[in-house]
C-alpha cells in the first residue's frame, strides 16, 4: 500500500470494514478471518494509504469472497469518473473512497437488479456487462435532445376547463335523457350543439394522439364530475408550463382533452399510451378507479416510474378548490357547497359527526364558516391519508417488472414543482437516489425529491432464494 497526499480519512474499524465487505458483496463474510487482518487494512486505509486492485482481492479471498474484476475495481475506487469519462483511478486512496464507492455500487445494484448479491455476482466480474449497465443507467440524456424537437405535424386543439366534462361519458348520457323528456327545449338543444364541437375537437386530439412520434408522460385520472375534469386539466396546463420542464418540449397524454367514442378502442388507445410513455403521473383524486389503479400497476410492472401526485393543503391551495367549486356549481348556494365538499370528501361524517347529523336534521344550524373549517379539515385529511397509503401503508405501492423481477416503487409528490422537477428528472435519466439500512437486512434505495421507496431488497432469505428460484424459471 503506498501513501497518498489526500490527507486523513475519517476513522474506519475493522467492524466497518466487515460491514462494508458485506454491503458490497450482499451476504455475510463466508469465513470468519482473523480479526487483525481486518483491523491492519482499515487503518491503513483510514492513515491515508491507497488500496490497490490486487490487494483488494487478496482482502477478499482472505474472508472467503470471490475476486473481482480490474474494470469493476476501478469503478469503486471513483464510480463518477466512470460514469462520465470511463476512466478512473486503480486505487482506493482513503476511506471516504472506499465507502463511496460501495455506496455507489449498491445504488447501481438495486436499480438494476434490486438485489446487491446478484448485482455482485453479475458485474464483479463481467466487465462488457458492467460498462453496459452504467452505460444504461447512469447515461444522462442531454437536454438538447428534447429542446430541439420539433412541434407535432397535426396541433391538438385547445379545450377551455370549462367544458371539458362535456368529453365524459356520463355528461352525454345526462344530456341525452333531459332532451328525451324536452326534444324541444332550446337551451338543451343549444347545449348539445356546443357538446357535440367539443366531441369533435376531443376525437381530432384522439386521432392526434395516435401520431405522435413522441410520447413522454401520461396522466392518470378518474373522472366523472364537473370539478373532476377541471382539475384534471388545469393541473395539466400548470405542469406543463412549469420552467423546470417547459423547455423540453414534452408530450403529455392529457385525457381531458381526448375523446374516443368506442369503449373497447379507447382502452386499446389507452394501453398504447401506457406502453409508450416514459413515465406514468398518477392523480390521486376524491376517489380512485379501477381503471386508473390499473394504469398505475401497467406502468409499474413495465419497469417505468410512477409519479403520485396528492395536493397538499394550504391557504392557496384550499382557496383555489372552493373558488372552483363556487365558479362551476353556481346554482348552488355557499352551505350546499360546503356539504358538498363533506360529502366527497368525508362522507362518513354525516352520521359520524355530531355537529353535521345536527345540522343536516335542522337541530342546530352551523354556520358557514364552522361549514368550511369542517370542510377544509376533511379535505385535508383526506389527502394525507392517500399520499400516507401510497408511500407507507399499500403493499402494492411497490410492483414487480412483469420482465425482470425488480420490485418498482411508487414516487409521492405534494406540489406541482416537485412533480416536474422529478418529470424531469426521469426523462433526462438524471433521477438522485440515497441508500437506506433497515432492520433484518432489508434495503431501500428512496427517490431524492419525494424521499420514497423505488427499490427494495427484502431480509427474507426463505423469500429471497424462493423468488429468484422461481421468477427465473422459463
Amino acid at each position: 500500500m503506498s501513501t497518498q497526499g489526500k490527507g486523513i480519512a475519517r476513522p474506519l474499524d475493522a467492524d466497518e470494514l466487515r460491514l462494508l465487505l458485506e454491503s458490497l458483496t450482499g451476504q455475510p463474510l463466508p469465513m470468519n478471518a482473523d480479526s487483525s487482518v481486518l483491523s491492519k487494512v482499515a487503518e491503513s486505509v483510514a492513515s491515508g494509504h491507497s488500496l490497490g486492485h490486487s490487494q483488494f482481492n487478496e482482502l477478499l479471498l482472505t474472508v472467503g469472497y470471490d475476486r473481482v474484476d480490474g474494470e469493476f475495481f476501478r469503478f469503486l475506487c471513483d464510480p463518477i469518473a466512470v460514469r462520465v469519462n470511463g476512466e478512473s483511478t486503480n486505487e482506493i486512496s482513503s476511506a471516504d473512497d472506499l465507502r463511496n464507492g460501495i455506496n455507489s455500487f449498491r445504488q447501481l445494484a438495486l436499480l438494476l437488479f434490486g438485489n446487491v448479491k446478484y448485482g455482485f455476482k453479475e458485474l464483479s466480474r463481467n466487465p462488457r456487462a458492467l460498462t453496459m449497465f452504467i452505460r444504461e443507467a447512469t447515461s444522462e440524456r442531454p437536454d438538447r435532445d428534447f429542446r430541439s424537437r420539433h412541434s407535432p405535424l397535426i396541433d391538438l386543439k385547445k379545450i377551455d376547463s370549462k367544458d371539458t366534462y362535456l368529453l365524459g361519458y356520463i355528461s352525454g348520457r345526462e344530456l341525452e335523457d333531459k332532451l328525451k323528456s324536452a326534444p324541444e327545449d332550446q337551451q338543451l338543444l343549444q347545449k348539445q350543439s356546443h357538446r357535440n364541437e367539443i366531441i369533435q375537437r376531443g376525437q381530432w386530439n384522439h386521432s392526434a394522439y395516435l401520431t405522435f412520434d413522441h410520447l413522454d408522460v401520461y396522466v392518470a385520472t378518474s373522472m366523472r364530475e364537473r370539478h373532476e375534469y377541471v382539475f384534471v386539466n388545469e393541473f395539466m396546463n400548470r405542469i406543463t408550463e412549469d420552467p423546470h420542464i417547459s423547455d423540453l418540449k414534452l408530450r403529455f397524454f392529457d385525457p381531458t382533452s381526448a375523446y374516443c367514442p368506442n369503449r373497447l378502442d379507447k382502452g386499446l388507445a389507452e394501453a398504447l399510451m401506457l406502453k409508450r410513455a416514459k413515465c406514468t403521473v398518477y392523480l390521486a383524486q376524491e376517489s380512485d378507479t379501477l381503471g386508473k389503479d390499473s394504469e398505475l400497476a401497467s406502468t409499474l410492472a413495465q419497469g417505468k416510474p410512477v409519479i403520485a401526485f396528492v395536493p397538499e393543503m394550504s391557504d392557496k391551495f384550499w382557496a383555489y378548490l372552493y373558488e372552483t367549486f363556487i365558479e362551476i356549481y353556481k346554482e348552488h348556494t355557499e352551505e350546499q357547497i360546503l356539504l358538498k365538499l363533506l360529502r366527497i370528501y368525508k362522507p362518513e361524517s354525516a352520521w359520524t359527526d355530531d355537529d353535521i347529523l345536527n345540522h343536516l336534521s335542522e337541530k342546530q344550524i352551523l354556520t358557514n364558516d364552522i361549514l368550511k373549517q369542517k370542510s377544509r379539515n376533511a379535505v385535508e385529511d383526506h389527502y394525507n391519508k392517500r399520499a400516507k397509503v401510497l408511500k407507507d401503508d399499500h403493499p402494492l405501492g411497490l410492483q414487480t417488472n412483469l420482465n425482470t423481477g425488480v420490485a418498482n416503487g411508487v414516487l409521492v409528490v405534494r406540489n406541482i414543482e416537485n412533480c416536474a422537477q422529478l418529470i424531469r428528472r426521469i426523462v433526462l435519466n438524471k433521477m438522485e437516489f440515497r441508500i437506506e439500512d433497515q432492520a433484518g437486512g432489508y434495503v431501500l434505495l428512496k427517490e431524492k425529491i419525494s424521499d420514497c421507496t423505488f427499490r427494495v431488497m427484502t431480509g427474507d432469505r426463505l423469500l429471497t432464494n424462493s423468488f429468484w428460484n422461481f421468477y427465473n424459471v422459463e
